[in-house]
This record gives C-alpha cells, structure tokens and sequence, in this order.
C-alpha cells in the first residue's frame, strides 16, 4: 500500500484532517480520534480471532491497550485489492 486510497477511509468511516505515512504505516488524525491504517498479510480469522479477545479483555476491565476499529461492515478489518 504506497498510497492510502479514500476507498479504505471510507470503509472505516474516516474524514482524516490530517494523513502522515511512517514507514509501513498511515498515521490518521480525524475528528474521532487517532488512527493507524496499514496492509497485512494476516487472514481475516486470525485478524477477528484478535479483535474478539481484545474485546474480551476490554469488557473485564482492562483498557490500557490497542483495539481494531470496524469498517462500515462491522468487520475489524477491510478488504482492498
């Protein structure tokens, strides 16, 4: 992914006020808060398998850590190409 195409900020439902990329990664500044968006070779289930248990944890009260945000399909990832 050398260029952040708007097809992927849609997908999540981001209007970026700001885009910065770093290496192998897109740093998103919105109204909403703070992003990271990048490509992965990981599979969807392992990638859903992760979101789940980051939610898990987060219900029983930890909140310290990172978290997948859904695409508007409520998937914790988004397909491209």
């Amino acid at each position: 992914m050398d260029i952040l195409d708007g097809k992927i900020l849609k997908g999540f439902g981001i209007v970026p006020k700001y885009i910065r990329k770093m290496k192998y990664m897109y740093i998103i500044k919105a109204e909403s808060g703070l992003y990271i968006i990048r490509k992965t070779e990981t599979s969807a289930d392992k990638i859903t398998f992760c979101h789940n248990i980051k939610n898990m944890i987060r219900r029983k009260g930890l909140r310290n850590f990172d978290s997948f945000e859904c695409s508007e399909e409520g998937l914790p990832y988004f397909e491209w190409e």
